[in-house]
């Protein structure tokens, strides 16, 4: 099943897992997977540029784990959240200030979800892969 829509709205995001649920009838796993990045040097960003980094990668993650919980804490039975951060999440990268601090915000984010609802039976983790050969990497 696919269904289209931007994870930095806030509006699409519910409507996307509507739109699962209404098909499928539950959810049992969330992977926070969208993520972009802008090379540039850090005193040229953008404000734009750097929001749209953090509401991707960051804002939308939250957007998506959020409806994740209402529908696991609604239903019952736990769940589990699977955020994909990065190295960079920790190890810095030249021109990449924005990417950074949004996966370092996604790795927090995670921990803290994974604290707050652990007693509802909902994992919340996270992998942190290094540089993957894919057409983001290439530019």
């Amino acid at each position: 099943m696919l269904v289209q829509g931007d994870v930095a709205s806030e509006e699409d995001v519910k409507r996307i897992f509507a739109e699962v649920l209404t098909a499928w009838g539950r959810l049992d796993i969330l992977v926070n997977n969208a993520g972009i990045q802008t090379a540039s040097p850090t005193h040229e960003m953008t404000a734009d540029a750097y929001d749209r980094v953090l509401a991707v990668n960051l804002r939308g993650a939250f957007f998506c784990a959020r409806e994740a919980v209402r529908h696991f804490l609604d239903r019952g039975g736990g769940g589990v959240i699977l955020n994909n951060t990065s190295v960079h999440e920790a190890v810095p990268k030249p021109l990449y200030a924005t990417y950074a601090a949004s996966k370092a915000g996604l790795g927090a984010l995670g921990r803290t979800l994974a604290l707050e609802y652990s007693s509802e039976g909902i994992r919340v983790n996270a992998v942190a892969p290094g540089a993957i050969a894919t057409p983001i990497n290439r530019e």
